[in-house]
């Protein structure tokens, strides 16, 4: 049986019998759960991603939901988040309002016209150093949320249920736009080789998650990297050694131009390196300088989240 979760309101009662409620009160919804996000319903979370070009109805609809979201994030936790005195604010938010338009390329600028939420340095920094295991925690708490409210309470619905409910990326489909190019190219007769090892491969390869999705859930162009099954399966979750990404740079280079290299998917491909990688400028069109910076990623991904490295045997 399936428990979608419950975003209706009482004028909605279709799926009161199904829906996994979020409030103590059945006829309640979430606060961004509006007519903005109801516009949503054909999107999914790889369809708004950074880098994402939206027109017409759903660039409306994106720019609304998202005000929504902020107004709730900025009347209902924030308000009610204090500091020791009880008298201030652990955060703050200052909201502009964000005219919607028929088209829109989300990037830095587009989400900083929303405004800003301002934090502690020191709490920011720990934000980017534990953020692969902040979605667990946030989950697991959101859940037992949801267990103690009467209306689920009563309808036996199991932990492997509320989990399966929240979760917001299909693993199935986390590599889809990378194999997709890559599928087309060997169609197209385009050499295709593994960027660890140079080998030649044909239909029967993966794409591998340079820095592994299980330490850093991110699907962003640059991460994803067309390999032998045999190599991606024996690299696992580990990230590639200085070494072995040193060996490797020509071929990350020449399958990224191949692949993204022109029109609006180079645009998207860089503006998810600036928004991901450290140390690119906004308005970067080099491919060489977002190798660069991803090797100091995976450098940093090591070093803080005591990720173990991939060295290959063939390199040997």
């Amino acid at each position: 049986m399936s428990f979608p979760i419950q975003q209706t309101t009482s004028n909605d009662t279709s799926s009161n019998q199904t829906g996994i409620f979020q409030s103590s009160d059945t006829n309640k919804g979430l606060g961004f759960i509006k007519d903005n996000w109801r516009s949503l319903h054909n999107l999914n979370a790889d369809d708004i991603c950074v880098g994402s070009l939206l027109v017409g109805e759903e660039a409306r609809a994106v720019t609304g939901t998202l005000s929504d979201s902020a107004a709730t994030i900025r009347d209902m936790p924030v308000k009610h988040l204090l500091n020791k005195d009880k008298q201030s604010q652990i955060f703050e938010v200052r909201k502009q309002t964000v005219r919607k338009t028929d088209s829109l390329l989300i990037d830095k600028q587009y989400l900083e016209s929303f405004g800003d939420f301002i934090l502690d340095d020191s709490f920011w920094q720990s934000l980017k150093v534990f953020g692969s295991w902040i979605e667990p925690l946030i989950v697991k708490q959101w859940i037992c949320k949801m267990q103690s409210f009467d209306s689920n309470k009563s309808r036996n619905i199991t932990l492997e249920q509320y989990h399966q409910a929240l979760q917001w990326i299909d693993a199935k489909h986390d590599t889809k736009y990378a194999r997709s190019r890559a599928d087309e190219m060997i169609t197209w007769g385009v050499p295709l080789v593994s960027v660890w090892s140079g080998k030649a491969i044909k239909h029967k390869y993966h794409i591998d998650h340079c820095i592994p999705f299980a330490h850093w859930p991110n699907n962003d162009l640059w991460n994803l990297l067309p390999t032998s099954d045999t190599e991606n399966l024996n690299k696992k979750d580990r990230v590639p050694s200085q070494f072995i990404l040193k060996q490797s740079k020509e071929r990350v280079l020449d399958w990224w131009d191949q692949a993204w290299g022109v029109g609006t998917t180079k645009r998207s491909f860089m503006v998810q390196s600036v928004m991901a990688l450290p140390g690119l400028n906004a308005d970067t069109s080099s491919f060489n300088d977002v190798f660069d910076a991803m090797s100091i990623q995976v450098s940093g991904i090591k070093g803080k989240l005591l990720v173990p490295e991939w060295t290959p045997a063939f390199t040997n």
